[in-house]
């Protein structure tokens, strides 16, 4: 229980954007994001990973070339 919660106040929500920027757009189920929150979680960038303290948003965005390709996370 975070300290937030012991006190009796509201869970601050994070929003969590993961824009996967790629030459060939992957199958939905091939992003494998959870291993990205799981680094937040760990890293104490959030506070925990469920739906009460977070809000995922996930895309796709392609480009021409490997050279361009990325990983954007945004976190608010």
């Amino acid at each position: 229980m975070g300290e937030e919660e012991a006190k009796g106040g509201n869970i601050r929500r994070r929003r969590i954007r993961i824009t996967s920027v790629r030459n060939r757009l992957l199958d939905p189920d091939n992003l494998c994001v959870k291993y990205i929150i799981d680094a937040l979680r760990h890293t104490k960038v959030i506070q925990d990973d469920t739906t009460a303290h977070i809000e995922v948003y996930i895309k796709q965005e392609k480009v021409k070339t490997r050279k361009e390709e990325k990983t954007i996370i945004e976190v608010e």
